[in-house]
């Protein structure tokens, strides 16, 4: 049993190298492992730095490219069609493996054969980087990722199957149906297939020991253009799943809701003068629903 690692990259210069380096000194056997990046249509220049890498490497690195369809779902689904091997591990393009992360994966699925078998590996921020309140928050019940309340070898639901580190069986996700690509750029694609394939039998498990490091420093302006898309991805999930509109976070208008509308400014005063992680949660809870909703009312 051998890995393909599928990576989607777009617009990620300053990151892919450290990112292939990590992959390329994993403790696993290179002869075990291939990894497929898949270029989205990179403006940069990602393009021309795979290509140099390519040419120092050897022949487990593989550089496709999306043409008629772009977004995470296309390019990972064409990373996934071309894929040789029974265990397919998807990461993001700005992720940094740690050096046991693929022999964590694979170990798990010799041990997990079912086909219907995912697992989820553990997502942090990179230790060189500076972390700051915000971005803390994010990572300890912020919007982001949510691993705080996990334990080992726990079963997930659906809303934790993070494609920043998580592998399957491939012959499932090609019975089964693969991304869905009419998300484009915008966000929710990964809970489409997730909860599409829950309903279909997809288990997911959790599995701490597979580390990997979000190497993204961002802060509330950046993070503003994520939940953008976030919301313009809500509408499209929303109209191929009704009944998730009143199970994903911040689809629902409750009065918790109103009042974060109405006492943000507070909020974010208390904040400031008690430094408490719970009232910069309530400040930014109330701000990123707007932009969300502002996103989800500009998608047709």
């Amino acid at each position: 049993m051998n890995l393909s690692v599928v990576i989607p990259l777009y617009n990620q210069e300053k990151i892919i190298s450290k990112t292939l380096r990590s992959l390329f000194n994993q403790s696993l056997p290179k002869d075990r492992y291939e990894i497929i990046v898949v270029d989205d249509g990179s403006k940069d220049k990602t393009r021309s730095i795979l290509e140099a890498i390519n040419n120092k490497t050897g022949d487990n690195l593989i550089i496709l490219k999306t043409i008629k369809k772009h977004g995470k779902g296309a390019a990972r689904n064409l990373g996934i069609k071309k894929a040789r091997n029974k265990i397919v591990v998807l990461l993001d393009g700005d992720i940094v493996a740690t050096k046991y992360l693929l022999a964590n994966h694979l170990k798990w699925h010799e041990k997990f054969t079912d086909n219907n078998f995912a697992m989820v590996g553990y997502i942090t921020w990179f230790p060189k980087l500076k972390i700051t309140p915000f971005m803390y928050w994010l990572e300890h019940g912020g919007m982001q990722l949510n691993f705080d309340n996990l334990k080992q070898n726990q079963e997930v639901d659906f809303k934790h199957f993070y494609t920043g580190n998580v592998s399957f069986k491939k012959d499932f996700l090609i019975k089964n149906g693969l991304f869905d690509e009419d998300f484009g750029r915008d966000m929710y694609e990964d809970l489409e297939i997730a909860y599409r394939l829950y309903k279909k039998g997809l288990k997911v498990f959790y599995n701490k020991n597979a580390v990997a490091y979000h190497y993204h420093p961002t802060d509330p302006k950046t993070y503003s253009e994520r939940m953008l898309r976030v919301g313009r991805g809500s509408k499209i999930l929303f109209k191929k799943h009704p009944e998730l509109k009143d199970n994903v976070a911040l689809s629902k208008f409750t009065f918790r809701t109103i009042l974060n509308q109405i006492f943000s400014p507070i909020y974010f005063i208390f904040y400031k003068i008690f430094r408490n992680y719970k009232w910069m949660g309530h400040y930014y809870n109330a701000k990123f629903f707007k932009i969300y909703m502002k996103g989800y009312k500009s998608r047709d």
